[in-house]
C-alpha cells in the first residue's frame, strides 16, 4: 500500500461562518486547552496564528506535521508526514480530530454542513525515466512528446445517491465525489520532489438537505469508502506501470 505523505480532513458548510474572526480568541484559547488530554498531549499544537480581520486562525506543530485552519469557509485538519518516515495510523489521527472536532463545535457550532471530504497525498519515486514520461505513458494515449514535463491530471466521479442517473447537480444534489489527481512531484506547492510522482486521493460526500447531526456518524462511513478507494488507487497504479 502507498505510503501516505499527508491525509486531511475537511468540512465546508453551506453559508460562510462570519463569526471566526470574533470568536477566534476563544476558540484557540478552548483547543489549546484540550492539550490537556493524553489523546493530544501537550505540544500537540506549539504555534498559533491568527487574523481576526479577515476570519481566519491555525494552530500547528510543525515538526509533527498537524495544522488546524478555521476561516470563514472550512474547518480542516491535517497530518503532513512527508519530511519524515513516520506511519500515519488514520485511526488514531481520527480519535485526535473527533476531540478536537468536540471542542471546536462547541464554541463555534459549524451548522448546515454541505460537505465534508478525506483526502490523502501519496508521493512515490520514478526508478526509469522522468516523472512526466511515466505518467504519461502509464495514463495517456497517443503519440508521446520526446520530454514531456509538468504532467498533471485530475478527474472526478461523481455518484448520485438519490436513485438518479445523470450527473448531480454540484449546487444541491446530494452525491459522492471521488477525486483522483495525478502528478510530476516537481509542480507540488509544498513539497516538490524531481523524479517523483504524486497520487492523491480526495472522497467526499455532498449533502441535500444539509447535515447537522454527529460529524462522525459521517466521518467513519466515508473513511470506510475512502478505504475501498484507497485500495482500488493503488491497484490502479501497479497495473498501469506507474510503481
Amino acid at each position: 500500500m502507498l505510503k501516505i505523505g499527508k491525509f486531511v480532513l475537511g468540512i465546508r458548510p453551506a453559508q460562510k461562518m462570519f463569526r471566526v474572526g470574533s470568536l477566534s480568541g476563544m476558540l484557540i484559547d478552548t483547543i489549546l486547552e484540550a492539550r490537556s488530554d493524553k489523546i493530544l498531549g501537550e505540544k500537540y499544537f506549539t504555534e498559533v496564528a491568527k487574523s481576526a480581520d479577515q476570519g481566519v486562525c491555525q494552530l500547528s506543530n510543525i515538526d509533527q506535521g498537524n495544522i488546524l485552519r478555521i476561516d470563514e469557509n472550512n474547518v480542516v485538519f491535517t497530518r503532513d508526514v512527508y519530511s519524515n518516515e513516520k506511519h500515519v495510523s488514520i485511526e488514531k489521527l481520527l480519535g485526535e480530530w473527533r476531540l478536537l472536532w468536540k471542542c471546536l463545535n462547541g464554541t463555534l457550532p459549524v451548522r448546515d454542513i454541505r460537505r465534508i471530504g478525506i483526502a490523502a497525498e501519496h508521493q512515490f519515486e520514478v526508478t526509469d525515466g522522468t516523472a512526466s514520461s511515466k505518467l504519461f505513458g502509464g495514463l495517456l494515449v497517443g503519440t508521446r512528446p520526446l520530454h514531456p514535463g509538468k504532467l498533471l491530471l485530475q478527474y472526478e466521479d461523481r455518484r448520485p445517491m438519490t436513485g438518479k442517473s445523470g450527473l448531480p447537480d454540484i449546487a444541491k444534489d446530494a452525491f459522492i465525489n471521488v477525486i483522483h489527481h495525478f502528478y510530476d512531484s516537481e509542480l507540488d506547492t509544498d513539497h516538490p520532489n524531481p523524479r517523483h510522482i504524486n497520487a492523491n486521493l480526495d472522497v467526499q460526500k455532498y449533502f441535500s438537505p444539509l447535515y447537522n447531526g454527529n460529524l462522525f456518524d459521517e466521518v467513519a462511513p466515508l473513511y470506510k469508502l475512502f478505504q475501498k478507494e484507497q485500495t482500488a488507487l493503488d491497484d490502479h497504479i501497479k497495473e498501469r506501470g506507474l510503481i
